[in-house]
């Protein structure tokens, strides 16, 4: 079993990296897919990677793509705004009751979808200067998430930031292109003129 557990994540890895590779600057096609694979891998029932971009929490999942939102306030009182603001995995297990008190936000998210309990495990996105976000995974009571199953969560949060990061870097850089052939065509626009 653990053989085989070990081959299924590893398969799972390759694919994700397969796909970062053939898409670098597509974040819409990486994170999902990473999410996916996460959910997928840890039996979650939902998964989600929410990062940072200029002022404004992006969350992406497997099943509605991207969400926006810029209510800081909200992730703060939330396992994955926890684990971003602490830089720690936190998971939280069983009735929704027993925890609700430190994280309400995530309470009142599950008790939307139906849930009077759940398993919840989320992970910093590991930056330079401190995390950039978080990977959560949500699933209805049943057992909570484990140490293997909290790693894999972390195996995928690095391969989100090398997603996050490769699309910014092709972004800066077809930015970069788009300056440079804006500047050539006026310098060649001013030639043509001084030449007259």
């Amino acid at each position: 079993r653990e053989v085989m557990a070990a081959l299924e994540q590893q398969t799972a890895s390759a694919e994700v990296m397969r796909v970062i590779g053939m898409s670098p600057g597509d974040i819409a096609s990486t994170l999902p897919a990473i999410a996916s694979a996460a959910r997928r891998l840890c039996e979650a029932d939902y998964a989600a990677i929410g990062f940072l971009e200029s002022g404004t929490w992006q969350l992406w999942n497997d099943v509605s793509g991207l969400t926006t939102r810029d209510d800081g306030a909200q992730w703060a009182a939330s396992v994955p705004g926890a684990a971003y603001l602490e830089n720690r995995p936190i998971r939280v297990h069983g009735a929704i009751d027993d925890w609700e008190a430190d994280y309400p936000s995530s309470a009142r998210w599950n008790r939307s979808q139906g849930r009077e309990a759940a398993d919840l495990v989320a992970v910093p996105l590991p930056g330079r200067g401190g995390p950039i976000g978080f990977v959560v995974l949500y699933r209805d009571y049943d057992r909570p998430f484990d140490d293997r199953q909290t790693a894999i969560l972390q195996s995928f949060a690095d391969q989100a930031v090398i997603a996050i990061d490769n699309a910014r870097l092709f972004n800066a850089l077809e930015q970069s292109n788009r300056d440079v052939s804006a500047a050539l065509e006026q310098q060649t626009a001013v030639a043509s003129v001084l030449q007259t």
